[in-house]
């Protein structure tokens, strides 16, 4: 490969050794929200250097940051984005969709959940979006590569699970009982805590409790009561929506209880 990648394979390739353990050191340190300005300045210099329409789009956290840049970015590079994609990404606050930026954006934007989102339906106002099948179940539908595809587009389906409609009731009712300033700490921190097992998916959390909860707990000790609180509702709201009606047979042998009960002492750990 002469200085150019040919495949969405050469692309991971290359992101997995600047993250690696020999990559470089200022990727492996960067998180979200580090990296949040340098990539909407480094996105607005390639938008320049293209000639022609640009579309934009990522998944999860990174399809609600393409939405936003997108959004923001100056009236001359806006004008030129024919879609902005959202795949299973975080949705937006109330204040954000009501002005004039959004507005504008509106009718490029393709968002697309599995039937089963979770983090795609987080926040109390949602933007249009299509419902995608999934091979799947539950929570591990966040993994784009499972979303049916039939010819050159997804199959849909007509509405979200009751999984999905339950976890999305419970996050929406705990956010929209704090301030925004709140939902964003909130937020922030329940991704700090994910991130810091160092799973690239959510589902290598959630087969791999025993080792999962312990970190999370650890990464959690640091927020005051009321965010430790968050954090553990979702993630517990989550992980039972999304393992125990389907896996009721999972335990956790180290410790001789059942998953329930290991999410329960893990979530009463954090709340001492």
């Amino acid at each position: 490969m002469e200085n150019k990648m040919d495949t969405l394979e050469d692309l991971v390739r290359i992101i997995r050794i600047l993250r690696g353990e020999n990559g470089c050191p200022w990727d492996r340190v960067q998180t979200h929200a580090s990296i949040r300005m340098d990539m909407l300045e480094e996105a607005y210099e390639a938008a320049d250097a293209i000639d022609g329409p640009l579309l934009c789009g990522g998944h999860s956290k990174g399809g609600n940051l393409a939405v936003y840049g997108a959004a923001m970015c100056p009236d001359v590079a806006r004008e030129r984005i024919e879609r902005a994609y959202s795949h299973d990404g975080p949705g937006f606050v109330e204040e954000f969709l009501s002005g004039n930026a959004f507005a504008d954006l509106s009718g490029r934007i393709d968002k697309t959940l599995p039937r089963s989102s979770i983090f795609g339906m987080m926040f109390e106002t949602q933007e249009d979006y299509a419902i995608v099948e999934s091979t799947e179940f539950s929570l591990l539908q966040h993994n784009p590569f499972s979303w049916v595809v039939d010819g050159r587009d997804f199959v849909y389906c007509e509405r979200l699970s009751a999984g999905a409609r339950y976890v999305d009731g419970s996050i929406r009712e705990m956010l929209l009982a704090v301030s925004p300033s709140e939902r964003e700490r909130f937020v922030d921190a329940l991704f700090s805590v994910l991130e810091a097992t160092g799973a690239e998916r959510f589902a290598d959390i959630a087969g791999n409790l025993r080792e999962s909860l312990p970190v999370m707990l650890q990464a959690a000790q640091g927020f005051d009561k009321d965010t430790r609180h968050f954090v553990s509702q979702t993630i517990v709201a989550i992980l039972k929506c999304a393992l125990l009606p389907k896996r009721p047979q999972i335990d956790m042998p180290a410790a001789g209880k059942s998953l329930a009960e290991q999410l329960e002492a893990w979530q009463s750990e954090l709340l001492r």
